[in-house]
């Protein structure tokens, strides 16, 4: 009986053993693992903060070519804000170059013979006017904001 007990004692020593062994490759394995988890997790939060504050420059840049944009619309309001008032009180004419129709002693004109456009004529053309200069704002406010963004995309920054 007594080798038998010591057969079992090795069975059981070596059992421990291999156990531990298996432990021992599991907290290597499971060490790895964390180890690259975390690196992956810091690697993520840093292209984060990375990407964050490169949306903040092209943000601030959008930002400064919409506020550009709103002063030049406020001028351009402005300018037809003037011409409609100065319409309004005579001091500034449309006219439009018509065809002469001389009576049968008149010679050449030194001017061309203008017609003038009346005062709803008048404020029509200059509320087309104030329309286009709106599109063709928006236009290249829109414009200017894309070229903001492929050129921070291309790497072509001025930070």
């Amino acid at each position: 009986m007594f080798g038998l007990s010591t057969l079992w004692l090795r069975v059981a020593a070596m059992g421990v053993l291999l156990a531990a062994l298996a432990l021992g490759l599991y907290k290597v394995y499971s060490f790895g693992y964390d180890s690259a988890e975390t690196k992956y997790q810091l690697e993520l939060a840093n292209a984060k903060i990375d990407a964050d504050a490169q949306s903040e420059v092209l943000q601030d840049r959008i930002d400064k070519t919409l506020a550009a944009a709103r002063q030049k619309d406020r001028n351009a309001q402005l300018e037809i804000n003037r011409l409609r008032v100065a319409v309004d009180d005579g001091s500034v004419r449309f006219s439009i170059p018509v065809a002469s129709t001389g009576g049968p002693g008149a010679g050449p004109a030194t001017q061309p013979a203008r017609a003038e456009l009346d005062h709803s004529s008048t404020q029509t053309l200059l509320g087309i006017t104030a329309d286009g200069d709106q599109a063709i704002l928006e236009l290249n406010t829109c414009i200017a904001a894309y070229n903001e963004v492929k050129d921070q995309q291309n790497g072509k920054r001025s930070d």
